[in-house]
């Protein structure tokens, strides 16, 4: 490694990345940066399991009930992972609260709409709309068949 002085630089990097949790950043740029300064350190003084307790609440309930991770990046892959299944989770949940279905997550509701023409149908060229041929059945004079 490097001097004494150097090997205590970085233990206060790690810990510093440790102390400061995610909190609403982004798991994989967060998980990337906080994997730098543990991988300088052997396995023996910093471990996976050590690094877990450094993430939100619930991305630590989901890693524990999976298989443990047996080196650091493998707990990042799996940390990243839980995190975008609870964020699609949490994003559903609110859809619910709000009355939405996922379906209508790309639809504006009513306060959002934005005024926009709505576009004309483009023609098939394989023949006539069925449209046209009801039309053309209501406008036929009614009488004995």
């Amino acid at each position: 490694m490097g001097t004494y002085d150097d090997w205590i630089r970085l233990q206060d990097d790690a810990h510093r990345a440790m102390n400061e949790r995610q909190d609403g950043q982004n798991m994989r740029d967060w998980c990337a940066r906080s994997l730098e300064f543990w991988k300088r350190f052997d396995d023996s003084m910093l471990t996976a399991q050590m690094w877990i307790t450094t993430l939100d609440e619930d991305v630590q309930r989901e890693l524990t009930r999976a298989p443990q991770p047996q080196t650091l990046s493998e707990a990042m892959e799996m940390a990243v992972r839980f995190a975008g299944i609870l964020s699609r989770e949490k994003e559903h949940e609110t859809d619910k609260e709000r009355g939405r279905k996922r379906a209508d997550r790309r639809n504006p509701t009513l306060t959002e709409q934005t005024a926009t023409r709505k576009r004309k149908r483009q023609r098939s060229s394989t023949g006539p709309s069925f449209s046209k041929i009801r039309r053309h059945r209501r406008q036929r004079p009614e009488g004995p068949r």
